[in-house]
């Protein structure tokens, strides 16, 4: 994708924002509503995983599924020629990972602020039967009212849903932040994402 690329003749591609975990995030206009949103892109044509399109898919549904103040909003998904998209809430950040940069811990009340927001939006996110399998500091961003977002639902997986999209035994997730049974390519559950924000904090 190319900066003034425009999709489904409505979202415009502004300039890239990063990489997420299954494409780029690009910052983006919607030309019908005059506003910036995140736009997620994946190039199905290249991605050498059959069940990418249908991955994304499900990333953009379970997003969409909660309207919750510590879940990043979905606006839309859909396809344009090859390209998977999603449509996102614009966050300006800073994610947690960059507060931690310079090496230091923080505060002990601002760690515990950031806990318990993370904790709401597992709450949330489990209560409708979705394990979201990636809750590191890069994936909690902060919108411009200072409010925690969980992000990224790439490889989350979504209870009821039939078939599998990832092979049984395939190890998922970031390693510093992986709970045991994910790291040994079992099953996730919610303990799954409480043991990874343990490893955040």
């Amino acid at each position: 994708m190319i900066p003034g690329t425009v999709l489904a003749s409505r979202y415009e591609l502004v300039r890239p924002l990063g990489l997420g975990g299954m494409g780029q995030v690009w910052l983006g206009l919607d030309r019908v509503l005059g506003r910036e949103v995140a736009v997620k892109t994946v190039d199905l044509s290249s991605s050498s995983d059959p069940s990418a399109a249908e991955r994304f898919r499900r990333e953009g549904r379970a997003a969409a599924a909660l309207a919750h103040e510590h879940v990043v909003t979905v606006f839309d998904s859909g396809t344009d020629g090859s390209t998977a998209f999603l449509v996102m809430q614009l966050l300006p950040g800073p994610a947690v990972a960059e507060l931690l940069e310079g090496g230091e811990p923080l505060p002990i009340d601002r760690a515990v602020e950031i806990a318990e927001q993370t904790a709401a939006a597992l709450a949330a996110i489990h209560s409708i039967g979705i394990v979201h399998r990636d809750i590191k500091p890069a994936n909690l961003v902060f919108d411009a009212s200072g409010r925690l977002k969980v992000v990224d639902f790439g490889i989350a997986s979504v209870e009821g849903t039939s078939g599998q999209l990832t092979a049984t035994s395939t190890i998922v997730g970031s390693a510093a932040y992986m709970a045991p049974e994910q790291a040994d390519g079992g099953r996730a559950t919610p303990a799954t994402d409480l043991y990874a924000l343990g490893c955040v904090m």
